[in-house]
């Protein structure tokens, strides 16, 4: 399957694919596994998808926070009928969380950022948080009257990285990798170790900004 972003789920459930479901044996296992501590438990199902297994603890007695960053996946889940057993409460969250690096911040970085336009100039970023996607992001939220309770959480912090530190996190940004090739790959590297220079260190701001919507309990 191979999913990376966010469209990519919110697409997967949105045009009705889902996953096989647990069959009466898996049931039975998770009972045996995890029963329903006396006077009932606090669970957390990340990445809940159609809320399968949320629905399965809730209905043992547990109190379930279901998350998902795919809004169809919680739309689709809140969908589900529930089941008539004594159950504790299901409740599904939407959550997103973004930490991209802020080069704005350091003409250095914004310089050594620059050199993949220039060596790429359409190169199309996977794993960047573009402002454009997160105000998209915020105002979906804002306006569907699938969530409640949406919150949006933004700061930023700087990190001091050496400089093999901070050429190792470029190596690990696939989507550029792939995009540029090995050999201009390589070439973009050694153009930031030519613009450190001498420093030490590189200090980076990253922009962290986190969603959380909730909606009501199934």
């Amino acid at each position: 399957m191979g999913y990376v972003t966010q469209d990519e789920w919110d697409s997967h459930y949105g045009a009705g694919r889902s996953f096989r479901p647990l069959d009466d044996s898996e049931h039975e296992l998770l009972r045996e596994l995890v029963p329903s501590p006396p006077g009932g438990g606090h669970a957390l199902d990340v990445g809940c998808g159609l809320g399968e297994f949320a629905r399965h603890l809730a209905a043992t007695g547990y109190t379930v926070d279901g998350v998902d960053y795919a809004p169809s996946a919680i739309t689709l889940a809140l969908a589900e009928p529930t089941s008539s057993q004594p159950a504790g409460k299901a409740q599904l969250w939407f959550v997103a969380l973004w930490n991209p690096r802020y080069v704005q911040a350091s003409p250095l970085l914004t310089d050594i950022k620059a050199e993949l336009d220039r060596l790429k100039p359409d190169m199309k970023r996977v794993s960047s948080a573009r402002q454009g996607l997160m105000d998209e992001l915020s105002d979906r939220l804002a306006a569907s009257p699938e969530f409640d309770d949406v919150i949006l959480l933004e700061g930023r912090h700087q990190v001091r990285q050496t400089v093999e530190q901070y050429i190792g996190v470029w190596r690990s940004v696939n989507d550029v990798r792939v995009q540029l090739g090995e050999e201009k790959f390589e070439r973009f590297l050694d153009y930031a170790r030519q613009r450190i220079g001498d420093a030490e260190t590189v200090e980076t701001t990253y922009l962290t900004r986190a969603w959380a919507a909730r909606r009501a309990a199934l």
